[in-house]
C-alpha cells in the first residue's frame, strides 16, 4: 500500500499516481481501485484510503468506477485537485451519472475530489493542513 511518506500533499499525489497506473488493467476486466471493485458491466463508487502523513491528516478520495460491458481502454478522469475548482467537481458527479456501463466498451475511473481536506476547508490553492498545492507534488 502506501508508504508514510513527508506529507499528505505527497500521499495524495502517490495514491492518484497509484490510480493511473492501475487504469493499464483491460476494462471488461474486474477493476479494483480503493474500497470500489467493478465487475464487467457495473458502475461501483468508493475510496481511496490515504494514510496519515507526517501532518497526521489521513484523508479519503471519492471515486466511481464504471466498468463497461465490453473489453476497451480505460480512462481516468481527476478533478479537485485544488479545493474551489467546483465545476470539475460537478462535472464528474453529472459524468458518473450519465454513464451507463452496459453500454460502455472500456472502462472510465472518476476521482470526484481528489483533494478532499481543501475542499473541505474552502481552502483555494493548498491543503490546509500541510499548506502545499496538490498540483506541484505530482511524482
Amino acid at each position: 500500500m502506501l508508504m508514510r511518506i513527508v506529507s499528505a500533499a505527497v500521499d495524495v499525489s502517490r495514491a492518484l499516481a497509484l490510480l493511473v497506473t492501475c487504469c493499464i488493467a483491460n476494462a471488461n476486466e474486474t477493476i479494483r481501485v480503493g474500497t470500489a471493485i467493478a465487475e464487467s458491466g457495473e458502475r461501483v463508487r468508493g475510496v481511496i484510503a490515504v494514510a496519515a502523513g507526517d501532518d497526521g491528516v489521513a484523508t479519503e478520495i471519492p471515486i466511481t468506477v464504471v466498468n463497461g460491458a465490453e473489453a476497451g481502454p480505460v480512462l481516468a478522469l481527476i478533478a479537485g485537485v485544488h479545493g474551489s475548482e467546483y465545476a470539475p467537481i460537478l462535472a464528474m458527479q453529472q459524468v458518473a451519472g450519465d454513464l451507463q456501463a452496459e453500454q460502455l466498451a472500456g472502462a472510465v475511473i472518476i476521482v470526484h475530489i481528489a483533494n478532499l481536506p481543501s475542499f473541505q476547508r474552502r481552502t483555494i490553492y493548498v491543503g490546509p493542513h500541510d499548506l502545499k498545492n496538490l498540483n506541484r507534488s505530482f511524482p
